[in-house]
């Protein structure tokens, strides 16, 4: 639970780390722009840290996490830097990866080298291709 004020002028990089330290966590990696939106005017923050983080990050278009007690605060569709995961079936790759509308999708035993909002290596050669057919397609008529 948190329970502060800001006030008016505050930057979103500065109201993310004011939550993150309210919380009792690190700052990790916050990919939230330096001249975002400034408040009009002072704001209350009180309740659970998660809704207050949500309602932030929605307002800048990111998505936030915990990883290792750090708050990570990642653009949508963004990553975090840093080094890259190959997976394979020696690293605990279950199955095949498949293609699909959303992008691919692959199982993988749990591993302490993965972790949220990181880009991982695949082996292109392995990945089941998505097939195109006319139930796939909307046709426009």
């Amino acid at each position: 639970v948190v329970n502060f004020s800001v006030a008016a002028g505050s930057n979103t990089i500065g109201r993310l780390r004011m939550l993150a330290t309210a919380a009792g966590m690190e700052e990790g990696t916050i990919q939230a722009p330096e001249n975002g939106p400034k408040l009009s005017r002072g704001v209350v923050y009180f309740g659970l840290v998660r809704d207050c983080l949500r309602k932030e990050c929605a307002a800048i278009g990111t998505n936030w996490c915990i990883n290792d007690g750090k708050l990570d605060v990642i653009v949508e569709g963004g990553y975090k830097e840093g080094e890259i995961p190959v997976i394979t079936s020696a690293t605990g790759m279950i199955g095949v990866p498949e293609q699909n509308e959303l992008g691919i999708s692959f199982k993988c035993l749990l591993n302490p080298h993965l972790k949220q909002n990181e880009r991982v290596q695949l082996d292109s050669s392995l990945i089941r291709q998505f097939g195109f057919t006319t139930s796939n397609l909307e046709i426009a008529k």
